[in-house]
């Protein structure tokens, strides 16, 4: 029947783990290379191993698999601002802006693909 009553606290720890780790690999990928189609193909590798895990477990709702992965994705992105930083300054390039934009929309697109997929399915009694 899981859970029918009872609301899980959330353990914030293991998905701040999740978006170390992803940062970690996303930043060492936009040393390396500095080409943004790569930071994307790490970040959807990342958005597939959580999404699987998440429904692996088949406890998630829609919202809070939405949080996790937001959380997890936006702590992912950080260290690509970090490293842009470094190089470009935010008021003269243009590009730079587009990048964001860019990277933030895929994420949320993401989001929603990966919350979609990881939730819970529906129990008829």
């Amino acid at each position: 029947m899981n859970n029918l009553f009872l609301r899980e606290k959330e353990s914030w720890s293991i998905w701040l783990i999740w978006g170390i780790v992803s940062a970690i690999a996303v930043y060492i990928t936009a040393s390396q290379s500095h080409n943004i189609s790569h930071i994307v193909f790490i970040k959807l590798g990342v958005f597939s191993l959580l999404t699987w895990y998440m429904a692996y477990l088949k406890r998630f709702s829609f919202w809070r698999a939405m949080k996790i992965s937001l959380v997890v994705f936006s702590i992912a992105v950080t260290p690509v601002l970090f490293f842009n930083f470094e190089a470009l300054s935010l008021l003269k390039n243009a590009d730079f802006i587009k990048k964001i934009i860019f990277l933030l929309a895929i994420t949320v697109i993401f989001s929603l693909i990966c919350s979609l997929i990881a939730r819970q399915p529906k129990e008829y009694y």
